[in-house]
């Protein structure tokens, strides 16, 4: 995220520790200041929401040049998204201060749940994968369509859409999961033990 170093006037919130990681821009924010704080920094639902849309835009411009480049088919197509998905979601977070591009952009940041420091790289991959898996099981829906697009099914639209909503349950759950969670985690989140900020306290 964008910020200089800390100068000898700077203020920081109670509980605040930018000990733990010197190279970083960003405070360090304690789960049990986050709970009780409320400049604590916990990003809220809308700035994570923007922020999967700036990413979500970047994988799928990514995906559809590349599956037009390589001309792949429905089920190649489906297996580089999630690896792409996957490996962009773990590594950004685990080797980018906590951040995708869309987090960059938009100032949050994902940290440990423990103790708001820094994700660890097992964590980021659990993180992602946990993500992925409910994404792909919201996807099961268009396998089911592309497998089978018969006149029957189209006669069927009232199974058919308690299928949609059945498979796109975990995936939306896990979206709108921050909007009533008292620390703003998605369900990836809570598998992965992270959270994510958005510090309200300019460094200069």
């Amino acid at each position: 995220m964008c910020g200089t170093n800390l100068s000898g006037s700077a203020s920081l919130p109670t509980g605040v520790d930018v000990s733990a990681n010197s190279g970083s821009s960003l405070p360090r924010y304690p789960v049990s200041q986050m709970s009780t704080n409320a400049q604590s920094g916990l990003a809220s639902y809308w700035w994570r929401v923007l922020g999967f849309i700036i990413d979500y835009i970047i994988l799928g411009a990514l995906s559809a040049v590349g599956s037009r480049v390589a001309h792949l088919s429905f089920y190649p197509d489906l297996i580089v998204i999630s690896v792409v998905t996957f490996f962009y979601g773990a590594l950004t977070i685990a080797y980018w201060d906590g951040q995708t591009i869309g987090m960059k952009i938009v100032r949050i940041r994902c940290v440990n749940e423990a103790d708001g420091n820094a994700v660890q790289l097992r964590q980021a991959y659990v993180r992602a994968a946990v993500y992925v898996v409910l994404e792909v099981i919201g996807s099961l829906v268009a396998i089911h369509t592309h497998t089978h697009p018969t006149t029957q099914q189209t006669r069927q639209e009232a199974r058919d859409l308690v299928v949609v909503l059945a498979l796109s349950l975990p995936h939306l759950l896990d979206l709108l999961w921050p909007i009533w969670d008292k620390e703003n985690q998605t369900l990836h989140d809570k598998f992965a033990k992270t959270v994510v900020i958005r510090p309200t306290t300019t460094l200069l």
